[in-house]
């Protein structure tokens, strides 16, 4: 059947605060995308009375979905849905309490190349596709 698109495979690199946050491979298509997670939390060490841990909780989060887009009729300009989201502490947590930052971005991007997108400012949160 001619109009069945292939998957894509995509090496990605998912960038924050100055590091790699994950990289790896993912395979998409249109019907069904490709979705990566990660969850970690745990109390800061910081030392306060311990009715107050639970203010203390870090959340580190991450969450990246792929999906490629195909406008009707022009199979040869595929373009990749990118929803991607990442969560961390405040960078200044006291026995008061934490806060958190969340970056997000929904995008989508042409399938030429790699391509880096992200959100400047707070954290720098970056991905960068390469499609093969």
């Amino acid at each position: 059947d001619g109009s069945k698109i292939p998957p894509v495979q995509f090496d990605v690199e998912v960038s924050g605060g100055g590091k790699t946050l994950w990289s790896g491979s993912l395979n998409a298509t249109t019907g069904y995308g490709a979705r990566y997670s990660s969850n970690h939390t745990e109390v800061l060490p910081i030392a306060c009375d311990t009715e107050k841990l639970y203010r203390l909780m870090a959340e580190n989060s991450l969450s990246l979905s792929l999906r490629l887009v195909v406008p009707p009729g022009a199979k040869d300009k595929r373009r990749v849905f990118v929803d991607a989201s990442w969560t961390r502490p405040s960078p200044n947590p006291g026995c008061a309490g934490t806060g958190r930052r969340t970056a997000q971005l929904q995008e989508t991007v042409d399938l030429n190349g790699t391509t880096v997108i992200g959100v400047a400012g707070d954290g720098d949160f970056r991905i960068r596709l390469t499609p093969r």
